[in-house]
């Protein structure tokens, strides 16, 4: 039997923390914020309660590192499409909205926003508002898109996810992202 090493411990630890903040995003976009329990995370994650308490101490601790996963992965699906242009830009985007609202993401997202010590996750780091910039420029052929527009259109897409989630017909909230969108590139 081979032994045990420090190595072996560290990348165990590492892929429980993961499989932890995996299973509490999944709780947290099944039953937002409150339905979310370290009860329910623990028993997602099929683990003990100990365990999940271990690794993250507090739950303020995973709540952070789970604001965290869905932030991150909000910002990959808005940067990939961005990466497409012209009008195949405008329904990625569109999409991702879709996605948001749908997945149960956007109810997560906006619960963790009203938690202490989770909203920094949330918070767009310049160099991602620099990246959106650029791709925006890239996808619409725009040479002005600063930062400024690309924490706009962050803004709007919130607000586009909140008329859906709060229950606005769909074809009034996508004619209001064509409208922004005509306002942003034209």
């Amino acid at each position: 039997m081979p032994a045990i090493t420090g190595e072996t411990t560290r990348r165990d630890a590492e892929q429980a923390r993961a499989r932890i903040v995996e299973a509490s995003r999944a709780v947290l976009l099944e039953v937002g914020t409150g339905g979310w329990t370290v009860d329910a995370v623990a028993r997602r994650a099929g683990c003990a309660k100990g365990l999940v308490h271990y690794h993250f101490g507090t739950k303020g601790a995973l709540l952070l590192a789970s604001a965290a996963q869905i932030a991150a992965a909000r910002w990959r699906r808005i940067a990939a499409g961005l990466e497409l242009r012209g009008p195949a830009a405008i329904d990625a985007l569109w999409d991702s909205v879709l996605a948001a609202v749908r997945s149960g993401e956007t109810r997560a997202r906006f619960g963790l926003l009203a938690l202490p010590g989770t909203s920094a996750a949330f918070a767009p780091p310049e160099v991602l508002l620099e990246e959106l910039a650029d791709r925006f420029q890239d996808a619409f052929d725009q040479d002005d898109i600063g930062l400024a527009d690309a924490g706009l259109l962050l803004a709007a897409l919130n607000g586009l996810e909140m008329l859906l989630l709060a229950g606005t017909d769909e074809s009034a909230v996508r004619e209001a992202y064509h409208r922004l969108l005509l306002y942003l590139v034209g």
